[in-house]
């Protein structure tokens, strides 16, 4: 196995854990106690012909913890040729994910008698989506967990979403004891700017979601790890990448790999939990440089834990009680009609 000597930038989070639910201050006159307003995101839209702005927004009570999804179509009636997504949200927020099923697919299902997602439209509340996604139907698009990415794809490379796409939009906020929504609110914006010239397109991004789900942490443990790896078939460069898992997580790790199971170079590393670092890799202005695996090649990542608790951490979705460890990379070149690779 080649050295564990990084060839990269680490990455580290450098954002402290989120405050608690309520800013308390001491009683002055008999004053209430002090509480963060709410400040909502801004994000200006896409001049016409350049791109859609997708829009939700939904309440977050005090004490409670929000996964909403909002089914709906994309709203355009042309292929859009995506080169740049831009996201913001308010505080509170654990992540925002886009999936999209490919119409080719959505059609096999409806076939075949699957019971797709109603559409909701992006107006509402959403509705409670803490199961997880139809893996088997829809693809990741793009997850965002920081309150503002601004991440322009490399030059050439586009993600396609096919007009009139079947799409989820997936939001998660938090307001209770390890993150707080101030003014009990959420919103949450997405640009999709798409290429001012189709024809200079020369490739596709794909999307890789790994997905680790046999956590087990310990109580009274310490730096317990966690591993696996995911290929990719045909190979690819390796252009964005971020780590996700919840409040317990210490380092987050990812090595590039030859084979999809030995880590050799490292090329992403993580201590915050609430604001993992979206690691754009394209040499540039200090980010680390692309990474380029041969076919059957991949990511190998790790994950560590420390469980103060008297009780055994597993996984699942909520952020109070349960753990993730879930990595999204981004690579190319991939076929615009392709699945989403997945490894669970």
């Amino acid at each position: 196995m080649a050295s564990n000597t990084s060839r990269f930038r680490q990455i580290e989070g450098v954002r402290s854990l989120r405050s608690l639910a309520l800013a308390a201050m001491p009683l002055v006159s008999g004053c209430a106690p002090a509480i963060e307003p709410y400040a909502p995101p801004v994000l200006a839209p896409p001049p016409a012909g350049r791109g859609v702005q997708l829009r939700v927004a939904f309440d977050v009570p005090s004490g409670s913890e929000q996964q909403r999804c909002w089914t709906f179509r994309l709203p355009s009636m042309q292929d859009l040729e995506v080169v740049r997504y831009e996201v913001a949200y308010n505080r509170g927020s654990h992540h925002m994910n886009l999936f999209r099923a490919i119409p080719t697919v959505e059609q096999q299902a409806r076939r075949d008698g699957v019971d797709l997602p109603a559409e909701t439209g992006l107006s509402g509340q959403g509705v409670e989506c803490f199961n997880a996604i139809d893996f088997d139907r829809f693809d990741l698009v793009v997850g965002s967990q920081d309150t503002k990415l601004d991440w322009s794809l490399p030059q050439g490379v586009a993600y396609r979403l096919h007009a009139n796409s079947l799409m989820i939009l997936q939001s998660h906020f938090v307001n209770g004891r390890t993150q707080a929504t101030p003014g009990d609110r959420a919103e949450v914006l997405i640009n999709l700017w798409t290429a001012e010239n189709p024809a200079t397109i020369q490739h596709h991004l794909g999307a890789m979601f790994a997905n680790n789900r046999q956590l087990n942490i310990p109580p009274r443990s310490t730096n317990v790890p966690f591993s696996r790896g995911c290929d990719l078939p045909a190979g690819g460069t390796f252009v964005a990448m971020t780590g996700h898992f919840h409040s317990r997580g210490r380092t987050f790790t990812v090595w590039d790999s030859t084979d999809g199971i030995t880590p050799q170079n490292q090329c992403y590393r993580s201590a915050n939990w609430a604001e993992p670092p979206f690691v754009v890799m394209d040499g540039r202005e200090g980010r680390p440089a692309p990474v380029t695996v041969p076919r059957n090649g991949g990511l190998f990542y790790t994950c560590s834990f420390d469980n103060p608790g008297n009780t055994p951490i597993t996984f699942g979705p909520h952020v109070e009680y349960e753990e993730h460890c879930n990595l999204f990379a981004y690579y190319y070149p991939s076929d615009p009609d392709a699945r989403a690779r997945y490894c669970f």
